[in-house]
């Protein structure tokens, strides 16, 4: 889970202050409605990045942001027909899928092209912090 998020956060150029999560198990210890509780690891890693995580509740579809609905959408033109030659390659061409044909197009429901929106998004994101590991100090 981690690793996805920091290939994420490497895309976008940045880290949300603001994360809803799903209920999952590697960063949720318990589904309490009122109270949830992130894994200590979760939460280690949160404020490592500096971003607040929201478990979304349990069984409010709502709650969660729309990025559900891009599954099918992705499966249905990347996956569909796609001949990969493992992982790296998968990476690789999802990358260029996404710059170069999804984040073009108009959006059904905006009309408006995902590139154009995100790129106005990542002004709010905070910046990437890394650890230097010659000097052991963080940069950005």
């Amino acid at each position: 889970m981690i690793s996805g998020l920091e290939a994420a956060w490497a895309f976008f150029g940045g880290v949300p202050r603001y994360l809803v999560i799903d209920n999952f198990p590697a960063a949720v210890a318990g589904l309490d409605p009122l109270h949830p509780r992130l894994t200590r690891g979760f939460l280690e890693y949160s404020q490592h990045r500096g971003f607040v995580a929201d478990p979304a509740r349990v069984r409010h579809p709502k709650d969660k942001p729309k990025v559900e609905w891009s599954v099918p959408y992705v499966r249905e033109r990347l996956f569909k027909g796609g001949d990969f030659n493992g992982l790296a390659h998968l990476r690789t061409e999802a990358q260029r899928w996404c710059l170069q044909v999804a984040g073009q197009r108009t959006h059904g429901t905006t009309r408006k092209k995902p590139l154009v929106v995100v790129s106005r998004q990542v002004v709010a994101l905070s910046a990437l912090l890394r650890v230097d590991s010659g000097r052991g100090r963080i940069v950005r």
